[in-house]
This record gives C-alpha cells, structure tokens and sequence, in this order.
C-alpha cells in the first residue's frame, strides 16, 4: 500500500449523534485524517529519520496518532541479554534485579542500556550488597518514572486536549510531540549536572542535621506537613480542569516557599505536601508564608499546619519517626488557618527568632493518635 494513500474508512470516519468530533476522536485515538495531511505527515516524519515502512505499518493499523513518540522513542534493540549482561560486568540474573529495580521490564536491550547496567554493577561492588544497592536502584527508577510521567501529564493537559478540543489534523500532533520529545531530551542531558548539585545539597545538609544525633541513620531536622481544609468536598464541585488548576497553585507555591528557605519538599500527596529544613525558624517561615499566600487567594479551601523538631530516621529520601507522626496528628487537629507546633520547635525557633517575628500561644495538651500521652502544643502565628 502506497503510505500516501488516504484509507476511505478512516478519512470519511463519521461523528457519533450527541458526540463532538473531539470526543469521538478521543474515544477512537485517531485525529481527522485526509490524504494531504498523510502525505505531510509522511514526509515530516521521514525527514525525523523515520523509516518509511513505520509509516505505512502505522497507517495499516491505524496507528498515527502513536507513530511520532514510538518512532522517535524507538530503541536499537542490538542487543541480547546476555550481551548486555557480558558488557556491563553483571550476570544474567544480576542484569535482571537491576532491570527490574530500575523498572525496566520490556525486554528491550540495547547498547544504550550498558551505561545503566553498569552503574548497576558499580553499585553492587561498592556497596558489598545487592539488597542495598537495588534499594537504592528501585529509588533512582521510581524517581525517574514520576518525572516521565509528570512530563506526559503536563503534555497532554497543555498541549494535546488544546489540539484535540480545535480539531487539529495529526500532522500538528505530530510536530508538537516532536518539539516536546526533544525538549524531554534536553531535560535529560541535564539530569547529571543537576544531580550533583543536589548530591552535593544533601551531603552538606545531611553534615549539619547528624552533628546532633551522633549516627548515620538519623538527622536532626525539622518537619511539617501543611494540607488543604475543603478540599474534599471542593473536589466533589469543580472540573477536573479547576481540580486540576487549584493543585497546580497549592504545588508552585509550596516548591517555591519551601525552597525560599532552604528547604526540602519531601512529597506532595494531594492536598498535603510533608517538607524538611535544618531550622526550626525556617519551617516557622514556611508554614506562616503558606499560609498567607492562600489566605489571601482563596475563600474555599484554607491551609492548616504542624511542626515538630526531632530526630528523623532518613530512608531512601523519605522520613520517619516519632517527630514525623507528631507533626502530621498536629496538622490533622489543626483548625483552618492554624499552624500547631511541638514544644521543642517553639522552643528554638524563638532561640533563633532575633527579630520576634513569630508569636507563640499555648494550645493546651492535646491527645493524640498513637501517643501515650498528652502532647504539648502551641499555636503559631506572626508576632
């Protein structure tokens, strides 16, 4: 088949009653096709390098919508396992575990997969451990994974609905999904200088928080969890667009807070983001800039904080502890609009407060899931 020619079927393909061709399209996930925009997109893609062939298989099985990031996304496959296995210093069943830890299970081997493995290899021998390192390995592939699938979600809420909604021919899906595979691609080539930038962070923050502890599976930092009141039920009433646009906002404010003040966003769950910082002051800083920021942006949805100081176990760039559990029960009987902090933050955020920017009233005992005993707090506020 000649891959200029338009298939009738497809070209001609009629919208459904009570359907818009945006949605028919979605629900088949195949823009409007006719022959001249085949033959654009033809010559487009084999100017990407594409072969010829990939194009007319995809037009066989109605496969162009996908044929630009599976072509471009493609690898060699020149490898066997064993091959791979041999270059990379691993055996068989090594190769695998770290595959598999670095999420990697389509069979696919390829001479750009040796630089991966053989990290794998590296790991092993410095740590004298597999488990360890393919701890380690699970991290490094998980992490990738969510940036992977931050990017595809980003792209298709920003750049593909739009093209879908105007009813773009395949030829403008195409060109757009080859500037954002490039862009992915010069988002990787940075991925080692920006790792060592925060290899480097870590390593210095990690120095400071253990010259309190005295071990190397603790640091001494402070913790907060800040959360939404309302979400939920807000949830229930907009669009996944508004959803979609108020967890964007909660997002943006709370990296660029928490990194103001020299802080590390640890994970962002919903409605609930969990943050780290060497200083007491510091998580004060944050909670109460957060807390501002939605004040005065939002009358549906209203922050609320916890904050405790403590001793954290640190594991695969996540933490845990009694201090942790502290601060998130404090966020969860946190009224809106209330930071409630540990004695021990109130403590030396006020040793370091020079400029009694922080008013701290007590908020009584509490009672809380999981101690055993009344816990005091204090609620946080500006002075």
């Amino acid at each position: 088949m000649d891959p200029t020619e338009c298939p009738t079927a497809r070209c001609a393909r009629p919208e459904q009653p009570g359907q818009s061709r945006a949605v028919d399209d979605i629900g088949a996930g195949w823009p409007p096709v006719d022959a001249d925009t085949e033959r654009e997109l033809v010559a487009f893609l084999e100017g990407h390098g594409v072969d010829p062939n990939a194009v007319a298989d995809a037009i066989r099985e109605e496969g162009l919508w996908e044929v630009t990031t599976e072509t471009l996304l493609a690898t060699r496959d020149d490898l066997t396992a064993d091959e791979l296995a041999e270059r990379s210093g691993l055996t068989p069943e090594q190769l695998a575990r770290v595959l598999r830890a670095l999420g990697l299970r389509d069979g696919s081997y390829s001479t750009e997969d040796v630089v991966a493995a053989t990290a794998g290899a590296e790991m092993f021998k410095l740590f004298g451990d597999d488990d360890a390192a393919l701890r380690l390995l699970r991290v490094v592939g998980s992490s990738i994974r969510r940036v992977a699938d931050a990017s595809v979600a980003a792209y298709i809420a920003t750049v593909e609905e739009p093209l879908v909604a105007e009813d773009a021919p395949v030829i403008a899906h195409a060109r757009a999904q080859s500037v954002s595979i490039e862009g992915a691609r010069r988002l990787a080539e940075a991925f080692p200088r920006l790792f060592t930038r925060h290899l480097r962070d870590v390593i210095n923050r990690g120095r400071a928080a253990r010259l309190y502890t005295g071990d190397y599976t603790t640091s001494r930092l402070a913790v907060g969890f800040v959360d939404l009141v309302g979400f939920s039920s807000l949830s229930q009433e907009l669009t996944p667009a508004g959803l979609w646009n108020l967890l964007d906002e909660f997002e943006d404010q709370s990296f660029e807070t928490v990194a103001e003040h020299g802080g590390q966003l640890v994970k962002h769950i919903g409605d609930e983001i969990m943050f780290v910082v060497l200083e007491p002051e510091a998580a004060c800083q944050i909670a109460l800039s957060l807390l501002d920021a939605f004040r005065e942006q939002h009358g549906t949805v209203t922050p609320r904080a916890g904050l405790a100081t403590g001793d954290l176990l640190t594991r695969e760039g996540d933490y845990y502890g009694v201090e942790v559990n502290l601060a998130a029960r404090l966020a969860d009987i946190a009224v809106p609009q209330e930071i409630l902090v540990s004695a021990d933050t109130k403590r030396l955020a006020e040793k370091d407060d020079v400029d009694d920017a922080f008013a701290f009233e007590p908020a009584g005992r509490r009672a809380l899931k999981g101690f055993a005993t009344p816990v005091e707090v204090f609620s946080l506020s500006r002075a």
